[in-house]
């Protein structure tokens, strides 16, 4: 069965990209048992101290990797687990892999504590935070010994029958392996997902109806269970001889920097980088060479990764590239004629009423009302710094106070966030693409809906808006095709208002007559009504059955497309003529408004204008910045 005609059915533990995924750590786990259960001596010692290396860095890398977050605690969270399982070994024994569950679940309040701190603090700052988090653990270590090191009440830790080092170590093995294939698993559901949802766009992850706390939460509750389950097979591996030093917060930095390296946020990576901090070093001793070449090696391939700004050195491999899809495309949908409502005749379902928007002494918008009926598309017009997409950010959610009502359904929705606007019923796509590359294009629409859409709904979507197939990586499609997948996915959950910023940026001619057809189509095939908001005015004349027109954040006016384009206040606004008309419009609007002096300054020319554009431009990328 093709990938295509599975990928709507939910998450799948391997598929066909799996295996070829899979290649790498297979190989590599299969030479580290070899070398594990052949090799004399210390070498399995050594081997399962790679095995713990790998869950480290599995841990850093996952959290880096996938959700864009930079914490440099992992051992922290070992130490906790480690200190837990010993405890319960001492005072309430019981089988092995209960108390390593029960080690690696007891680190999880520490990743909430470190997600509380994302949801804060980001990028270096967060870093040096879970840093001095790491070392106040070590500190707690220091007043309170690991159990049974110090009175010689310490029971045999490792489970009957893998009492050797050659069987733990196969035992490790096969944690490491469950560890990976569970990740890997997760990391195909809607939430796992969402990590890399928020990795590229938090303000993207919000607007498909996901919580962007409750995403970085759950990374951070994974990170410290994976590092959890490390420091546990460190306790059974070193039983008696374990000590703070093992946990010293500065090693962090070692295992966060292989993590990146190595792309450890795969298990290829995690392998890679178990072989590399365990087996290597030890072979160079055994031969007598110079152990500062690891460490040269390493410092080297540090740097190219990063100066290559990839996902690592196991990303590189042939096997671990994502590969253009061999199914066929959709077959092409035609909308279905459907007959335009009237303006003003449709019953509202988005209702803004005096909406104003503040800069400090800046009206970005004021006083705007603007009605959506149900079934129709709605055109925003309006010259840059018009207002526009405050518009959008302010009705979706995304401003962090407003004056004036917004109404859905009759139903104030101003109390609510832009999670929750998601979530009953507006959705939005962004002037700046936020498709995510590392995502085919049916998971990426899956990731805006709650229950993952059938093989035929995901086909009919898809060959609705002309896309390529499912299994298609984002990655290797065209900018244009992009935004038509952004518009795809915001449509899938079928909202009551789906709002678009300008949906035909990067379309040619031929695209965007296309695209036209597919959005006077929408109300009737997915039952939403649409906002656009378009710099196309021959799309939006084509499109929309009614137009306002936004200029120096006030609605100059509105109404059906013909007449709005013949009103002389639109021309002055698009062409500059008759300026004088359009100040003494801006100024009779603005007077008695508590605008305060942002009515002189937007009465006296553009430039506050083009200098709000430029403020809502870096909101719009203010996470995009910040990572």
């Amino acid at each position: 069965m093709k990938r295509a005609e599975t990928a709507g059915a939910g998450p799948r533990l391997v598929d066909a990209m799996d295996v070829r995924r899979l290649a790498l750590p297979t190989a590599l786990l299969v030479l580290a048992v070899v070398v594990g259960f052949f090799a004399p001596g210390i070498w399995t010692f050594v081997a399962t101290f790679g095995v713990v290396q790998a869950l480290l860095v599995m841990s850093a890398g996952m959290l880096f990797g996938r959700a864009g977050l930079l914490s440099l605690c992992p051992l922290g969270f070992a130490g906790i687990s480690a200190w837990v399982i010993l405890w319960f070994n001492v005072h309430l024994r019981l089988p092995f892999l209960i108390m390593l569950l029960i080690a690696a679940l007891a680190a999880v309040p520490a990743g909430v504590l470190v997600g509380g701190l994302a949801l804060r603090v980001r990028g270096v700052n967060l870093a040096i935070a879970t840093l001095a988090f790491g070392v106040a653990v070590a500190s707690i270590f220091n007043r309170h010994p690991f159990p049974g090191t110090l009175d010689a009440v310490s029971r045999p830790l490792r489970p009957i029958g893998f009492g050797s080092n050659r069987m733990y170590f196969l035992l490790s093995v096969a944690i490491l392996v469950a560890v990976g294939l569970a990740l890997e698993w997760y990391g195909r559901r809607r939430w796992g997902r969402a990590w890399r949802a928020v990795r590229h766009s938090e303000r993207a992850t919000a607007a498909a109806g996901l919580s962007v706390p409750r995403v970085k939460l759950s990374a951070c509750m994974v990170s410290a269970a994976i590092a959890g389950v490390a420091g546990g097979i460190l306790a059974g591996q070193l039983e008696g001889a374990l000590d703070v030093r093992s946990f010293n917060p500065i090693l962090s930095l070692t295992v966060v920097a292989a993590a990146v390296m190595f792309g450890a946020q795969s298990l290829s990576g995690a392998a890679a980088a178990g072989i590399f901090a365990a087996i290597i070093p030890e072979a160079f001793r055994r031969f007598g060479w110079a152990i500062e070449y690891p460490q040269i090696l390493f410092g080297i391939g540090a740097i190219q990764v990063l100066s290559q700004g990839g996902g690592g050195i196991s990303s590189t491999f042939p096997w671990r590239r994502p590969v253009r899809s061999t199914s066929p495309a959709p077959t092409v949908r035609e909308p279905v004629a459907a007959e335009a409502v009237p303006a003003g005749k449709g019953e509202p379902v988005l209702q803004i009423s005096d909406l104003t928007v503040r800069y400090g002494s800046l009206a970005a918008l004021s006083s705007v009302s603007v009605t959506v009926p149900a079934g129709t598309v709605v055109g925003v017009i309006g010259p840059n710094g018009a207002g526009k997409t405050t518009l959008i950010d302010a009705v979706c959610g995304f401003v962090d106070s407003y004056s004036g009502s917004i109404r859905l359904d009759g139903k104030p929705i101003d109390r609510l966030g832009a999670t929750s606007r998601a979530r009953v019923g507006l959705r939005r796509t962004f002037q700046q693409g936020r498709a995510i590359p590392e995502l085919t294009v049916g998971d990426y629409v899956n990731l805006f809906v709650e229950r993952p859409l059938s093989p035929a709904e995901l086909d009919d979507l898809l060959g609705y808006f002309g896309l390529p197939p499912a299994d298609e990586p984002i990655g290797f499609i065209d900018v244009g095709t992009r935004r038509l997948v952004e518009v795809a996915a915001a449509v899938a959950s079928r909202p009551k208002v789906a709002f678009l910023d300008e949906p035909a940026a990067g379309l040619g001619g031929d695209e965007s007559e296309m695209l036209a057809r597919r959005i006077r189509g929408i109300p009737a095939r997915f039952g939403c009504s649409v906002v656009m908001i378009e710099h196309h005015v021959e799309l939006v004349v084509d499109v929309c059955s009614e137009v306002t027109v936004l200029d120096f954040g006030i609605v100059l006016t509105g109404g059906t497309p013909e007449a709005v384009l013949a009103d002389p206040k639109v021309e002055a606004a698009y062409l500059g003529t008759d300026v004088g008309v359009l100040d003494d419009l801006v100024t009779e609007r603005l007077a008695g408004t508590a605008v305060g002096d942002a009515g002189q300054e937007v009465a006296d020319g553009r430039k506050a204008a083009d200098g709000e554009s430029a403020a809502a431009g870096a909101a719009d990328t203010a996470d995009e910045i910040a990572r």
